[in-house]
């Protein structure tokens, strides 16, 4: 057997007390620790083995014996740095208080990414193998076209078409790009979709639809077209939302709000061919909103909101121009306007202003923020 050092006899001298003082004393002084290989004698406390011998169990327990109180995160933080994973019976406590409070049907989408009071898909996948799996043993409702995307014989195949025929159909989707197809969480990826349609079929994804069911797809960067029983047309997945949230909350397109408002009509010194997306009457005031959709992503974003050219795309760099361009008639006017870009284009930013917009206060504090920000 290995002869103790002096620094492990000093260690195993200690009093159950004097561990727990000095870890508490070191908390005062440094905080939770962030992870366990900080409770070593380089930091004046005996060794994490010392401590785990003494006392079994977690950080987050001896934490508690010296009388510290920890949040849920900090507890999740400190699992995590152990290598310590959610167990199935902590999965389902929160399964269910997730189900409790949404209501409706859990979906692929609530289980993304991870956190303390969060179930991630890998830990469904862990578990119980499926999404289906995981709600049959709690008995919570399945959505059968939604919930499970893999195929496995050639009526799968077929049902997931089929399915997604009657989506876009229901939906009024004139055309889509396979990008639009491939972030919908109810099907297959495209090139799965791809590989089995070559070999049911003998055809791409893309041929087999329009032939089948008379599906268009359209050209890459035109998106979603979609449109409304009212005539009001959507030519990307952007606007579509946006729209759809508009008549959510009680307004009518031509009615008390506009689309493809000219430029020219805002500004008389302009004489181009620019449209602004939306004009919103509600309340008694005028509001602009441009969705600018073609500068999704971190970098472009910043690039417009910081005044940076975009040097790797043209196209991204002229539309940038001429958003400027916008903006600066808007400002010259003096419009109320909001120009969503990138991370923006959200539902949930949407509902926090125009659900509040019956407050001035509340209004006038956006419309300096949008404005401060661009």
């Amino acid at each position: 057997m290995k002869r103790k050092t002096w620094t492990d006899r000093a260690n195993y001298s200690r009093t159950d007390q004097q561990l727990l003082s000095e870890l508490k004393e070191y908390v005062e002084i440094n905080g939770i620790p962030a992870r366990y290989k900080d409770i070593c004698p380089i930091n004046h406390l005996a060794s994490y083995i010392v401590y785990h011998r003494r006392f079994g169990g977690s950080l987050s327990e001896w934490l508690q014996l010296c009388g510290i109180n920890l949040t849920d995160k900090q507890k999740f933080n400190l699992s995590i740095h152990s290598g310590d994973k959610k167990t199935k019976a902590d999965c389902i406590k929160i399964i269910l208080a997730m189900q409790k409070e949404k209501i409706a049907p859990l979906m692929y989408d609530d289980f993304r990414g991870s956190s303390y009071d969060h179930v991630s898909i890998t830990q469904i996948k862990k578990y119980w193998g499926s999404l289906n799996n995981m709600k049959k043993e709690l008995g919570l409702e399945i959505i059968q076209n939604v919930m499970t995307k893999e195929i496995y014989i050639k009526d799968d195949f077929d049902k997931k078409c089929k399915d997604f025929a009657t989506y876009i159909k229901e939906n009024n989707i004139q055309s889509l790009t396979t990008r639009s197809m491939r972030k919908t969480d109810k099907y297959p990826s495209v090139s799965s979709l791809n590989r089995y349609s070559k070999k049911y079929y003998n055809k791409s994804i893309v041929d087999y639809l329009k032939s089948t069911y008379n599906i268009e797809f359209g050209k890459q960067g035109n998106g979603k077209v979609t449109k409304f029983d009212d005539g009001e047309v959507a030519v990307s997945n952007y606007e579509y939302n946006f729209s759809t949230f508009l008549r959510k909350i009680g307004l009518q397109f031509n009615k008390d709000y506009f689309r493809d408002i000219k430029y020219s009509t805002i500004d008389t010194e302009y004489c181009g061919q620019m449209n602004c997306d939306y004009m919103i009457c509600i309340n008694g005031r005028i509001i602009y909103v441009e969705l600018a959709g073609l500068l999704n992503g971190k970098r472009y974003t910043n690039a417009y909101l910081q005044q940076i050219p975009i040097t790797n795309s043209k196209s991204k760099e002229l539309y940038r121009q001429k958003l400027n361009e916008k903006r600066r008639m808007l400002e010259r006017n003096k419009c109320d306007y909001y120009i969503f870009c990138g991370k923006d284009l959200n539902q949930k930013l949407y509902e926090n202003i125009f659900t509040n917009i019956s407050s001035e206060q509340k209004l006038v504090i956006c419309m300096k923020y949008f404005k401060e920000v661009i």
